[in-house]
C-alpha cells in the first residue's frame, strides 16, 4: 500500500513539474507576442498602414529566415543532445559550426532576394541590413537548445519574461510615436538578447573554433543527414508568409499593412489550435495500434477542434472588426472588412493541425513536403488570378481557398492520403465506426 501511494505521489510530483515547465515556457511566448501585437497596434494608429505595411514585411522576412536557419535542425539538435552514447561538448561544438555553416549564407542570401523583390518596399537600407544582422545572431540558438536539453525550461522561460518586461517599454515607446526605423533596431535588438540571456549557465564549451579542423566534415554530415526534415520544414516556413509578400509586390505597403491587419487575429488562433491539439494528441497516440480506439479519438479530437474553431469564428465576425477600427483607427477600415473574409480561413487552419499529428502518426512525412509545395504553388496562382481582378478582398478569398484546395490536391490521389483525411475530417459529421476500415488500413500499410 505504502509503495503504490508512493508511486501515485511520484506521478503527481513529475506532472506538477511537467505543468509548470509548460506554463512557464507557455508565459514567455504568449508575453512575446502579445509584446509584438502591442507593438503592432501604436505603430498603427501613430503612423497608418503604409509604416505597419513595412513594418509586417521586414519582421515576416526576419521570422522566415530565423525559421529557415533552424527549421529541422532544431529538433535533430535536440534529439543528439539528449542521446546518452555522446560527449556533450563535442556535440555542441558541431551544433555551434551547422550554425555558422548555415545562418550567415542564408541571410545574405535573404536579405538580398527581400531587396530585390519587385515592388516590396522596406526601411532604410543600412536599418534592414542591421535588422537582418540582428535576427541573424538571434538564430543562434546554441545556449536554449543546451538549455532544453538539460531540462531547464524556467530557466529559458523567467530569463526571457524578465527581459520582455524591461525591454519592451522601450519599443513601446518608439512605436507610439511612429518611429518606425526606431522599433526595427530595438527589435533586432531583442532578437539578439533572446538568445544572450541564456548563455550563463548554458555549459557551451570554451573556445569551440579551435577544434574547427576536426569538426567540420562530421558537421556538415549532420546537416545532410537531415536535409529532407530541412528541406520540408524551409518550405513550410516560406508558406507561412508567402501571401503577405505577394500582396505587398503586387500592390503596395499600404495594401500589405492592411492585409496584415486582417491576418494577424486569425494567425493569434494557431496558438490555441496548438494547444488545444496538443492535450488531444497523447490519446490518440497511445491509441494508434488499435483501429477502434484510433479512429474514436480522433474523431473527439475532430469534433473539439471544429467546435473550438467554428466558436472562435463566429467570436470573430461579431465582435473582430469592430475591433480593429477601435484598436488600430479608422484608416484600417479595410482591414476590419478583410477580416470578415479571412476569418473562414480559420476551421481550415484548426483541421490542419489535426492532419499534421496524424501524419506524424503514421510517418508519412512526405505528404508535409506535398503540401508546402502545393500551399506556396496554389497561394502563388490565386493571388494571380484575385488580386488583379478583386485587390485586396482577392487576396483574401485566395487565402481561404488555398487551404482547402492544398489539401485536396495533396492528399486526394493516393489511397493513404484519403485515409488520413477521413479520419481527419469525416469523422467530423459521420459516426467515428464508419472510419475504423480506414484506420485499420493505416495501421496494416506502416
Amino acid at each position: 500500500m505504502m509503495a503504490t501511494r508512493s508511486k501515485k505521489a511520484v506521478r503527481v510530483r513529475t506532472l506538477l513539474g511537467a505543468s509548470a515547465h509548460v506554463g512557464a515556457l507557455t508565459a514567455a511566448n504568449v508575453l512575446h507576442l502579445c509584446t509584438l501585437l502591442i507593438s503592432t497596434i501604436l505603430l498603427g494608429r501613430s503612423a497608418g498602414p503604409e509604416a505597419l505595411g513595412i513594418f509586417s514585411l521586414a519582421t515576416a522576412s526576419g521570422s522566415i529566415l530565423q525559421s529557415i536557419s533552424t527549421a529541422g535542425l532544431h529538433t535533430a539538435a535536440i534529439a543528439a543532445l539528449l542521446r546518452a552514447d555522446i560527449n556533450r561538448t563535442s556535440e555542441l561544438r558541431r551544433i555551434i559550426f551547422s550554425r555558422i555553416f548555415v545562418i550567415p549564407p542564408i541571410f545574405v542570401c535573404g536579405a538580398l532576394i527581400v531587396h530585390l523583390l519587385p515592388g516590396i518596399e522596406l526601411a532604410d537600407p543600412k536599418v534592414m541590413t542591421l535588422f537582418f544582422i540582428g535576427y541573424a545572431v538571434g538564430s543562434f540558438d546554441i545556449a536554449d537548445l543546451s538549455h532544453t536539453a538539460l531540462g531547464n525550461f524556467q530557466t529559458i522561460a523567467w530569463r526571457r519574461v524578465a527581459l520582455l518586461i524591461c525591454f519592451c517599454p522601450f519599443i513601446f515607446l518608439a512605436a507610439s510615436r511612429g518611429h518606425l526605423e526606431s522599433v526595427l533596431l530595438l527589435l533586432a535588438v531583442e532578437s539578439v538578447l533572446w538568445q544572450l540571456v541564456l548563455i550563463p549557465g548554458a555549459g557551451l564549451p570554451a573556445w569551440p573554433f579551435r577544434h574547427i579542423p576536426n569538426e567540420w566534415k562530421a558537421t556538415i554530415r549532420g546537416i545532410w543527414g537531415v536535409r529532407s526534415l530541412w528541406i520540408a520544414s524551409i518550405l513550410g516556413s516560406i508558406a507561412q508568409r508567402i501571401d503577405l509578400f505577394i500582396v505587398g509586390g503586387l500592390m503596395t505597403t499600404y495594401a500589405a499593412g492592411q492585409y496584415a491587419t486582417a491576418s494577424r487575429p486569425v494567425e493569434a488562433t494557431t496558438m490555441v489550435a496548438g494547444s488545444l491539439i496538443t492535450v488531444l494528441f497523447n490519446a490518440m497516440a497511445r491509441n494508434r495500434n488499435s483501429a477502434s480506439a484510433y479512429a474514436r479519438y480522433s474523431a473527439r479530437a475532430a469534433r473539439a477542434l471544429t467546435f473550438a474553431s467554428a466558436s472562435i469564428t463566429i467570436t470573430i465576425l461579431l465582435f473582430g472588426p469592430m475591433a480593429i477600427i477601435y484598436l488600430y483607427g479608422d484608416a484600417f477600415y479595410p482591414a476590419a472588412q478583410l477580416l470578415l473574409i479571412y476569418a473562414a480561413s480559420i476551421v481550415f487552419i484548426f483541421q490542419k493541425q489535426l492532419l499534421d499529428r496524424i501524419v506524424i502518426l503514421e510517418g508519412s512525412y512526405n505528404y508535409t513536403f506535398l503540401y508546402s509545395c502545393a500551399f506556396i504553388a496554389i497561394t502563388v496562382m490565386l493571388n494571380l488570378i484575385f488580386i488583379p481582378l478583386y485587390e485586396l478582398t482577392g487576396a483574401a478569398v485566395a487565402s481561404v481557398l488555398t487551404h482547402p484546395v492544398a489539401l485536396i490536391s495533396t492528399f486526394a490521389f493516393t489511397a493513404r492520403g484519403r485515409q488520413m483525411l477521413a479520419i481527419g475530417y469525416g469523422s467530423v459529421v459521420l459516426p467515428w465506426s464508419r472510419f475504423t476500415p480506414s484506420a485499420n488500413n493505416l495501421i496494416n500499410t506502416r
